[in-house]
Parts: structure tokens; C-alpha cells; sequence
């Protein structure tokens, strides 16, 4: 309960002296972009890949994830086609939390991707 106390009281006297303090992104672009990865097999004992991507907005990284894909893909073009799945998944879902916010994206946001067997053209959403 003690404990309980304190750690309150230190979030209060953060508060009270970041009361002036804001998060603001900067920069003219409001288009969003992402990049994705996928190493493949990276898990030698279930053989499965990991998917990671991150996306950036107005300068600032606003999402990420890094995490194992649910199912074994054969070719490292596979591993990077689930990556690339997930990653459009989670541009969807920030285009839509960005519009309902107020900041509709007019732009394409672009994804990109580092495998060299799959095309290197940046993905558009």
C-alpha cells in the first residue's frame, strides 16, 4: 500500500511539472510511411519466420511490431509476402485512426520492403 502511495504521488509531481510539455510531430509531409521485414526461419526450432514493421508520420514513428509468424513459409519470398500482409493490415487501421482524428490521408502511404526476390518497388496502399 506504501508503495501504492509513492508511485501515485510521483505521477502527480510528473504531471504538475510536464503540465507545459507536448508530443508534437513536425515536418510538411503528411503522408505516412512504413517499412517491413520478415527474416526468414529466423526460429530454428519451430522454423518459422518473424514479421516486423514500423511507420513513421509527420517524422515521428507513430507503430511498430516485431513478431513470429503463426504459420512456416517455404521461400524467404513467402516470409516477406506475410510480412508485407501484415504490415497493409496496420497502414488500413492507421489511415482510418488518422482520419478519425482529422488528419484524412489523401497520399498513398507507401511500405517498404528489403528482400531482394521480391520486387524492390516501394508498395502502395
Amino acid at each position: 500500500m506504501e508503495q501504492d502511495w509513492v508511485a501515485a504521488k510521483r505521477v502527480m509531481r510528473y504531471l504538475k511539472n510536464t503540465i507545459g510539455c507536448s508530443l508534437r510531430l513536425g515536418g510538411e509531409d503528411q503522408a505516412m510511411l512504413g517499412f517491413s521485414y520478415a527474416d526468414w526461419t529466423g526460429d530454428l526450432a519451430s522454423r518459422r519466420s518473424t514479421s516486423g514493421f514500423v511507420f513513421q508520420f509527420q517524422g515521428g514513428t507513430v507503430s511498430w511490431a516485431s513478431r513470429g509468424q503463426t504459420s512456416v513459409t517455404l521461400p524467404s519470398m513467402e516470409a516477406e509476402y506475410v510480412a508485407l500482409s501484415e504490415a497493409s493490415q496496420e497502414a488500413v487501421w492507421l489511415r482510418q485512426l488518422l482520419s478519425d482524428f482529422g488528419e484524412r490521408q489523401v497520399i498513398v502511404t507507401t511500405i517498404r520492403e528489403d528482400n531482394q526476390n521480391v520486387s524492390t518497388e516501394d508498395r502502395n496502399i
